[in-house]
């Protein structure tokens, strides 16, 4: 294997719209991947068949109720020595692994990189009211999945993705990474497009916000009881 060898996960749920892009985009980059995973978390859409038409992606099909959960279960499947997350409505530019891994390769103190988000409003779509303006085909910093490459040994020190949360796990992993020591670099170039369709998850802002607060909340209750250990010592 070689030892830049970078396993791509898509996880996904109904996503014929959109998940033929996706997986191609995986396939365009300049430093192809070791593989492709697609974890399907139960669709009843053609999900299944869309993926299918595309010569050695693997789908694993798993009703594993939360996309965390089909993230880290490909993630465990998996065999590269870094790991990339795509998710099923998002569209990686074509030199994503090739700057991510360079920049990783000449940073080894870095555990993983993210690079700059591009959104994008799928056409005829409403923009969502939290959304700004401004930030539409404007480069922002990409603190999500599909802008994030990962060494595997400091993933599996991040401890994964917290199965419990529905909506937060990524979130809840940049936290982690953090208070593990992983530390997380960024490339200076756009590196995903990020796709507002209207029905994407974190249009269910109530829901994402309650689950980011148990995010903090945990966060700074573990961050006490280190400083505390840390003063007895």
């Amino acid at each position: 294997m070689n030892e830049l060898s970078v396993s791509v996960i898509i996880p996904a749920y109904n996503g014929e719209l959109y998940i033929c892009e996706a997986i191609e985009s995986a396939l365009r980059q300049t430093i192809k991947p070791l593989e492709i995973l697609v974890v399907d978390n139960g669709s009843s859409d053609r999900t299944e068949s869309f993926v299918s038409k595309f010569h050695g992606v693997r789908y694993i099909r798993t009703e594993t109720a939360n996309v965390g959960a089909a993230r880290q279960l490909g993630v465990n499947q998996s065999l590269g020595n870094f790991v990339a997350f795509l998710d099923q409505d998002d569209v990686w530019l074509a030199h994503k692994t090739e700057r991510q891994l360079d920049y990783l390769n000449k940073n080894p103190d870095k555990g993983a990189v993210i690079g700059l988000q591009s959104i994008f409003l799928e056409p005829g779509v409403e923009k969502p009211h939290w959304l700004k303006e401004s930030f539409i085909r404007r480069p922002l910093p990409g603190y999500l999945p599909s802008a994030l490459m990962v060494r595997r040994d400091m993933f599996n020190a991040s401890g994964g993705f917290d199965t419990n949360f529905l909506m937060a796990s990524d979130v809840d992993w940049f936290f982690n990474a953090h208070q593990n020591g992983v530390s997380v670099g960024m490339v200076d170039c756009v590196v995903v497009e990020k796709r507002i369709h209207g029905h994407n998850d974190s249009y269910n802002v109530s829901k994402s916000h309650n689950e980011i607060l148990r995010v903090i909340k945990r966060s700074l209750i573990l961050r006490r009881e280190k400083n505390e250990q840390f003063s007895k010592n």
